[in-house]
């Protein structure tokens, strides 16, 4: 079940597992249309779609239960794009999504996220996401499932590469934000496992009511503010750069290291006989303790 919504210009090549057809619209192979396919209830490509009329999307299945799927190329051009949008259920197994702004337009991409979903759908990244436009965010869960275990590189003013709310969030892959936060979370659960890579930002953002779990065995370097839990499990080292915060800090096993010369602050720590922490002595002597709990 998949409900496609695009709209600035992408190009997607998408992989979906398949699911029962009761009926689907195709697109054949080495065709080019240039409208919107849509579900009668379903949809399938596997040529070429052009549009390029704002909000003009590639795909488009409109009711609960439908689907669309991509297996060929999508590229639609015009403003406020997303690259894929889900509203019920969205299971790529591959995806490579660029999305730009319509030439000669200054928004250039403004909102284009990379892919989308809400309403308890799932959205799931193996290939790669490109955005370049303002406010344009890789992956955006809103009370839904996101899963990355490929590339996303976001390169516009106050664009992260992942935003939550109300969502669940594992990543195995790389996250390049270079305007904005690797993750920005509300309400929302995020999980980091190995091959975990944070590129150019390493802001990781939460509120009291997010949760952050590092399960890794390799290392990390990032930057946590705001979360109500920080979970730190898997026996790699995990280094807090930046004035790091959380709520709650669970150093479960592995190494907690904080940075040189920064701090951490968090209300209750909590540290299990597999792990340790490790600080190192301020050069500048006029700094706070690199580690303090608030009472």
């Amino acid at each position: 079940m998949v409900f496609a919504y695009l709209s600035c210009l992408i190009v997607i090549m998408v992989t979906l597992f398949p699911s029962e057809v009761v009926f689907a619209v195709e697109n054949p192979k080495d065709t080019t249309r240039n409208t919107t396919l849509k579900g009668d209830p379903n949809c399938v490509n596997d040529g070429t779609i052009y549009t390029w009329t704002n909000y003009g999307y590639g795909m488009h299945a409109k009711d609960e239960g439908n689907y669309a799927s991509n297996f060929g190329t999508v590229i639609t051009q015009g403003f406020s794009a997303l690259a894929c949008t889900s509203v019920t259920e969205q299971l790529p197994r591959t995806a490579v999504v660029y999305p730009f702004g319509m030439k000669g337009d200054s928004n250039y991409g403004e909102g284009a996220h990379g892919m989308y979903a809400s309403y308890a759908a799932n959205i799931d990244n193996k290939g790669e996401i490109i955005t370049y436009g303002v406010n344009a965010l890789g992956m955006y869960g809103n009370g839904a499932k996101v899963t990355n275990s490929g590339i996303i590189t976001v390169t516009g003013t106050n664009a992260d590469a992942v935003y939550l709310s109300d969502s669940n969030f594992v990543n195995s892959g790389t996250l390049d934000s270079l305007n904005g936060e690797a993750v920005t979370a509300i309400n929302s659960t995020v999980t980091f496992h190995d091959g975990t890579r944070l590129v150019n930002s390493h802001g990781v953002v939460g509120d009291s009511n997010s949760t952050l779990t590092v399960n890794m065995n390799e290392g990390l370097v990032v930057i946590v503010r705001g979360f109500g839990t920080l979970n730190k499990d898997g026996k790699g080292i995990m280094m807090l750069e930046g004035g790091s915060s959380a709520d709650d800090m669970r150093n479960n096993a592995g190494t907690l290291k904080i940075a040189p010369d920064t701090t951490f602050e968090t209300t209750t720590y909590i540290q299990t006989k597999d792990a340790s922490l490790h600080f190192y002595v301020p050069t500048n002597p006029n700094v706070v303790p690199p580690a303090f709990v608030r009472w």
